[in-house]
């Protein structure tokens, strides 16, 4: 259950999670097999912990985070 005790750290996981996408998956080949959909699951569960304890400031910079990860995964960014 979300709470706001653990969703700083939830959101600070996250941080890390995008950081790992970007330095172990670098390419869309990498990004298949049971490692990566794990990740992407972990990443969902620590957003809904993000979102259901924090701050406002937090979840907007938790979503920023995300956005800008996956528009640059599939492509589409910098």
């Amino acid at each position: 259950m979300p709470s706001k005790s653990s969703a700083p750290a939830a959101s600070l996981a996250l941080s890390w999670t995008c950081l790992l996408v970007r330095a172990v998956f670098p390419s869309p080949d990498s990004r298949e097999g049971p490692t990566w959909k794990k990740l992407v699951e972990v990443q969902s569960l620590l957003l809904s912990e993000v979102l259901g304890g924090a701050r406002r400031n937090t979840v907007a910079s938790a979503l920023k985070s995300l956005h800008l990860l996956w528009t640059q995964v599939r492509g589409r960014g910098p």
